[in-house]
């Protein structure tokens, strides 16, 4: 009898244990301001079946974390898998973001809570009967600040002929499928009217007395200003949102796809999300690679009878005829024309870097580092006890640029071109503006083009006066 009590007590110890490891386990780890959780919508999977598991996060009030496109600040959420022999992850599927004021500025996310999921595809035949699903997760979470912050979360599910669902996170998988946004055939097109981005959605039958707002949330970063208003425009066909571009527009190269989010007055605001892939229509091209070349060269010469530039004109015309004496005229001219072209190139060269930074940190990140902001405080600093008189920045440094252009030879010329070029800097002629902000949103070469046109404008009139 008491080998039989014993027995009864193994059976029913053994059998706790396997219902407790028929479920999944997962970590869970909390941050100052995000508590994140790898979670699964399937209780054991099943081999050659995917199934869904999602990153939880918990955010603390009045924090947010971002989209795909975190807007004009910010950075998406990253998952870095490590999974078993067979399997593979699908890309983060993004729930439809909310329009978060900061400033000036607007950025794409989340308030509260949200659920990242991420399909998984196991292979035909797993061999164990528990698999390991691990991940590591970065995340920025912002509010008056922003700080980093990252978990390695890891998930632990039985395997099993017939895969089950875990009901604890029904109702949260649910409701975050209602959130992706839907991909249905509409028909959308984009065009550039009067410096505004016309983007035209075919929504037939969409009654305007029941919509409370429209918000378009694009893909790629900068193609629009995000904090610019949204107008909607409504019509029998759909609607018309007019937006304006952003630095990074291209209307030959940019995509405009994204997602619209139709804010319904039904149900307390029923929400709707639609990804749509807008064509660029021909109309729409704002000026070609040789329009941008014609105008930046036009404006190089008249940049030369800007109030900067014109009073120096004898002084440079003199420059070219005193340097003149035992060479050619000609060559000094020439000189003169490669100081300018390169100069011009230099700066694109600067604005290249830049744009370069600005994309990878994005814009008024290099504000949030305390080094920088240390620095630019001593900066003005120093600038303010030099402009209250208790010392003065450069004396010595005055009269290298003149000793330059006076000294004989090719180098004076060149130097002069130099010279001429940091002079017009801060003038904008006519027709330049156009061709300037249509290089520094195009490719680099095309960029660098631009911009040697533009001082190949500016010394024509004085490589020719020196050849005739």
């Amino acid at each position: 009898m008491e080998r039989l009590a014993r027995l009864l007590l193994f059976v029913l110890h053994l059998a706790s244990f396997t219902s407790v490891s028929a479920e999944p386990a997962g970590t869970e780890v909390r941050e100052n301001n995000v508590r994140a959780t790898l979670i699964a919508e399937a209780m054991s999977i099943e081999p050659g079946e995917p199934f869904w598991v999602g990153l939880r996060q918990q955010i603390n009030p009045g924090w947010h974390t971002y989209w795909r496109n975190a807007g004009d600040a910010g950075a998406p959420t990253k998952l870095h898998w490590e999974l078993p022999e067979g399997f593979s992850a699908s890309d983060i599927h993004w729930p439809f973001p909310e329009r978060i004021p900061y400033g000036p500025l607007i950025n794409f996310g989340y308030h509260d809570e949200v659920l990242l999921l991420v399909e998984i595809t196991p292979p035909e035949r797993i061999p164990e009967q528990q698999v390991v699903l691990a991940a590591s997760a970065e995340w920025l979470v912002c509010e008056e600040i922003c700080i980093p912050e990252d978990a390695d979360l890891e998930i632990f599910l039985p395997v099993a002929t017939t895969a089950t669902k875990d009901e604890r996170y029904r109702d949260l998988f649910a409701n975050t499928r209602l959130k992706l946004p839907q991909q249905v055939p509409i028909e959308a097109s984009a065009e550039v009217r009067e410096e505004k981005i016309s983007l035209a959605i075919r929504l037939p039958g969409l009654e305007q007395n029941r919509i409370q707002r429209i918000d378009y949330f694009p893909f790629s970063e900068d193609v629009i200003d995000h904090a610019a208003e949204q107008e909607p425009v409504f019509s029998e066909s759909g609607i018309h949102i007019s937006l304006k571009p952003g630095w990074d527009f291209s209307s030959e190269s940019s995509l405009m796809d994204g997602v619209i989010v139709v804010t319904e007055d039904v149900g307390g605001g029923l929400q709707t999300a639609m990804v749509v892939q807008p064509t660029m229509s021909a109309e729409s091209l704002e000026m070609s690679l040789l329009t941008a070349i014609a105008f930046a060269f036009l404006g190089g010469m008249i940049l030369n009878l800007m109030p900067c530039v014109f009073p120096v004109l004898s002084i440079k015309i003199l420059s070219l005829i005193d340097s003149s004496s035992g060479s050619s005229i000609r060559l000094h001219g020439i000189a003169y024309f490669v100081g300018v072209v390169a100069s011009f190139l230099v700066v694109a060269i600067v604005l290249l870097v830049l744009r370069a930074a600005g994309e990878q940190i994005g814009w008024g990140f290099q504000l949030q580092s305390p080094m920088i902001v240390a620095l630019l405080a001593y900066l003005f600093v120093v600038l303010g006890f030099s402009l209250s008189g208790f010392f003065q920045i450069g004396l010595s440094w005055t009269g290298i640029g003149d000793s330059l252009t006076r000294s004989s030879g090719y180098l004076g010329s060149f130097s002069t071109g130099v010279l001429a070029s940091l002079v017009a800097a801060p003038c904008t002629a006519p027709f330049m503006g156009a061709a300037l902000g249509f290089a520094v949103t195009q490719s680099s070469v095309t960029a660098l083009i631009v911009f040697g046109a533009l001082g190949a404008g500016m010394a024509t009139p004085y490589l020719a006066l020196c050849i005739t």
